[in-house]
C-alpha cells in the first residue's frame, strides 16, 4: 500500500531502497513498533523528532529531503549504507579471516573475543575506505587486515590459503 501523504510515501522509500522488505526488522531499528512504522509509512501519523534524528544519524537520510522532499535523499549523497546482506557479505568473511589469522598465531579466540575483533577491524576498513558503500571495494581491504594483524600481533603467514 502506497503512503498517502508524501512524508509516508518519502518514509516507506528510505525503508524499500535499504532493503528492508520486512517492516517488522525496520522498526526494530528504529526503536518503534511495526504498527507504528506502518502508520508513519501510511501517513496516518508523523513519527516525533528523535526518528526523525535515527533516520539522520543511523542511515544517513537528508532530513530536508525526508520532510520536505527536497535535494537528495542521502546526505553527501554517498547512496546507501551497505544493505544487511551486503554488511553480512563483508562481516562473515571478516570473521573466517580473523578466526584464522589468530588460530595460525596460536590464539583461540572466544566468541566475545571475534567479535570484538571484528567490530574493531570493521570500523578501520570504513576509516580507510572513507565509509566506502561498495561491497568489492571494501572486500580489497581484508587481505589488508590479513598482513596488519600478523604484523601487530607477530604472526607468521599461513603455509596454505
Amino acid at each position: 500500500m502506497k503512503g498517502k501523504t508524501p512524508l509516508g510515501r518519502r518514509l516507506r522509500e528510505v525503508r524499500t531502497r535499504l532493503e528492508f522488505e520486512d517492516r517488522e526488522v525496520f522498526a526494530h531499528q528504529l526503536g518503534v513498533s511495526k504498527n507504528s512504522l506502518a502508520q508513519y509509512e501510511r501517513g496516518e501519523r508523523a513519527p516525533d523528532v528523535m526518528i526523525f534524528a535515527i533516520y539522520a544519524e543511523k542511515f544517513g537520510i537528508d532530513l530536508t529531503w525526508l520532510i520536505a522532499g527536497t535535494g537528495q535523499m542521502f546526505v553527501r549523497d554517498l547512496g546507501p549504507p551497505l544493505s544487511p546482506k551486503a554488511w553480512t557479505d563483508l562481516i562473515h568473511p571478516l570473521g573466517r579471516l580473523l578466526r584464522r589469522v589468530y588460530r595460525d598465531g596460536g590464539v583461540l579466540l572466544d566468541g566475545d573475543q571475534l567479535l570484538a575483533a571484528v567490530t574493531r577491524w570493521h570500523h578501520v576498513i570504513m576509516q580507510r575506505s572513507k565509509a566506502s558503500r561498495d561491497l568489492n571495494e571494501l572486500m580489497l581491504y581484508l587481505r589488508w587486515v590479513e598482513e596488519e594483524v600478523r604484523r601487530e600481533f607477530g604472526f607468521r603467514a599461513s603455509v596454505e590459503r
